[in-house]
C-alpha cells in the first residue's frame, strides 16, 4: 500500500514538473508591441500583437502582463485567416500585474487595452512604460502611432524616423531584438499637443469641399468678391450674344421663309428662275452662283 502510495505522488510530481517544463521551453517569434496615444480615447491604447513559431504545437496555454491599473483588457484574440477572432481568458492578480491567461489555437494572438496613465498637463503628454514577458522572444518590436496635433515627439529609447501611415498618421517602429524570458523592457514618451481632439474623431470627418486658406476665416473664404460677379455677368452675356448669333445665321426667319415662298411661286409660274434665293438663309444670289454668298450653303435650283 505505501509502495502504491509513493508510486502516484512520484507520478504527480513528474507530471507537474514536466508541465512546468513544457510552460518555460514555449518561446515566440515575435513581439510587437504599439502605442496609440489620444487616438479614441484620452487614454494610451496598447495593442500586443504576439507570434508563435510556427513549429509549435497548438493549441497551447500562455499568459500576457497587463499593468494592475487596468481592469481587464478590452479585446483578447486570435488571427484566423485574415480576420482577428476573440478569444475567452482569465484573470489573475501579481502585483503589480494583471495577468491575462488564454488558450492559443492560433500561432499570431492579439491583446489591447486602455492605459490611463498617460500624464496630460496643459500641453504636455508623457507616458512611462515598463513590463516583462514570461517567456523568450526572438525580436521585440516597438511602434507608436502620432496623435493628430502633436508636436516634438520624444521616445526613449528612440524610435528614428515615421513613415506615413494609410490613415495618414505618421507610425514610428524601431526593432530592439532579442528579449530574455523576465527582463524588464522600459520605454517613454513625451510630445506636445495644444487641444484634446482625438485622432479617430478627426479621421471620422469628411474632407471639406473647398480649404481654408492661411490667414482667413471659413467666412472669409465664403464671400465672393463684387468684382468677380461683374466678370461672370459679362461672360453670361457675351455667351448668349454668341448664342443668338450662332442661331439667327442657321435658322431661317419668317422673313427669309416669305422671299423663298415667292420665288418658289414665281418659278412655278414661269418654268424658269429668274431669281434665286438661298433656301438656308433667304439671301438673294446672283445669276452663276452656285452657293450662297451669305452663309456659303449650296443653292437649290
Amino acid at each position: 500500500m505505501k509502495k502504491l502510495i509513493f508510486g502516484l505522488v512520484l507520478i504527480g510530481v513528474l507530471s507537474v514538473t514536466s508541465l512546468a517544463g513544457a510552460q518555460t521551453s514555449l518561446k515566440f517569434d515575435q513581439v510587437q508591441i504599439q502605442f496609440w496615444p489620444e487616438y479614441d480615447r484620452p487614454e494610451m491604447l496598447v495593442i500586443f500583437t504576439l507570434e508563435l513559431p510556427a513549429e509549435q504545437a497548438l493549441p497551447v496555454e500562455l499568459s500576457v502582463r497587463i499593468p494592475a491599473r487596468v481592469a481587464s483588457p478590452t479585446a483578447v484574440a486570435v488571427l484566423e485567416g485574415n480576420q482577428l477572432v476573440t478569444r475567452e481568458y482569465s484573470l489573475s492578480s501579481e502585483d503589480p500585474w494583471t495577468v491575462v491567461t488564454l488558450t492559443a489555437d492560433s500561432p499570431v494572438i492579439q491583446l489591447e487595452y486602455y492605459d490611463p496613465l498617460l500624464s496630460q498637463s496643459d500641453r504636455s503628454r508623457d507616458f512611462q512604460f515598463e513590463w516583462f514577458f514570461d517567456y523568450p522572444l526572438d525580436e521585440l518590436v516597438i511602434a507608436v502611432k502620432q496623435p493628430v496635433h502633436a508636436v516634438d515627439l520624444v521616445f526613449s529609447p528612440d524610435l528614428g524616423v515615421p513613415t506615413a501611415g494609410a490613415d495618414g498618421l505618421d507610425f514610428y517602429s524601431a526593432s530592439f531584438g532579442a528579449l530574455p524570458a523576465g527582463e524588464v523592457f522600459a520605454f517613454s514618451l513625451q510630445y506636445q499637443k495644444s487641444d484634446d481632439l482625438l485622432s479617430a474623431e478627426l479621421l471620422s470627418q469628411p474632407l471639406a469641399e473647398e480649404s481654408v486658406q492661411p490667414g482667413a476665416t471659413a467666412g472669409q473664404q465664403n464671400q465672393f468678391p463684387a468684382w468677380g460677379w461683374v466678370i461672370v455677368g459679362a461672360g453670361a452675356v457675351i455667351i448668349a450674344a454668341g448664342g443668338v448669333y450662332l442661331w439667327s445665321i442657321n435658322t431661317p426667319t419668317a422673313f427669309s421663309r416669305y422671299r423663298q415662298k415667292k420665288a418658289r411661286s414665281r418659278t412655278a409660274r414661269s418654268g424658269v428662275p429668274d431669281v434665286v434665293y438661298c433656301h438656308q438663309c433667304g439671301f438673294q444670289a446672283k445669276r452663276g452662283d452656285n452657293f450662297c454668298r451669305e452663309c456659303g450653303e449650296k443653292l437649290r435650283r
